[in-house]
């Protein structure tokens, strides 16, 4: 539950205000004895005290709401920072694509899937793993109007490289959960994998 700076005022100014209308209510004249004042400043104190706890414990609990999520975007944009990227790339003159690790992981079990033709990918490759800037030649990809290329990291987490109209998109679990037409094209049949030359 989310305490909003309205409720926060609110509670505060409650706790403050309530007693003072008990307090008047019971003694319904002004005192111009100075004890009676200072009998009702210490009466006053003790919620005006009891206020400014409440105050300090939702500040505290919402300060530490946020620096979880702090950390935990931290922890996440960390966790990209070291992950593999696998990306297609042409050299000048070259025909085909080449497949590069442009991340600072290691991609593992790296499949490779190249040109849709009826709904079907046309070439199946496997490759055991690309480290930090290796890259692999993809004679296959040519002709190829799209590359789909399906790794995971060293903590089993899977990742998708797609390059379709001539732009690439990088995938995790999640991101595909949202997208039905990547989702599509994973799903699509594909002929028998053969491992890399």
């Amino acid at each position: 539950m989310t305490i909003k700076s309205w409720q926060v005022i609110t509670i505060a100014s409650v706790t403050i205000l309530v007693p003072i209308l008990f307090y008047g209510y019971s003694f319904t004249h002004l005192s111009t004895e100075s004890s009676d004042w200072a009998n009702f400043g210490s009466y006053w104190s003790a919620f005006i005290a009891l206020s400014n706890l409440i105050v300090f414990i939702i500040l505290t609990v919402r300060l530490s709401k946020i620096d979880q999520a702090r950390r935990d975007s931290d922890s996440e944009m960390q966790k990209n920072l070291e992950r593999p990227v696998i990306v297609f790339t042409k050299i000048h003159g070259e025909k085909f694509y080449r497949m590069k690790n442009a991340g600072k992981g290691s991609a593992l079990n790296i499949k490779i899937q190249s040109h849709i033709l009826q709904d079907k990918w046309q070439h199946h490759k496997l490759a055991y793993s690309l480290i930090n800037g290796d890259s692999l030649p993809m004679s296959f990809t040519y002709p190829a109007n799209a590359i789909l290329c399906t790794y995971e990291d060293i903590l089993n987490t899977k990742y998708h490289s797609l390059m379709n109209n001539d732009t690439m998109h990088f995938l995790d679990e999640k991101k595909l959960e949202n997208n039905p037409e990547y989702k599509r094209l994973l799903e699509l049949d594909s002929v028998a994998a053969t491992w890399f030359d």
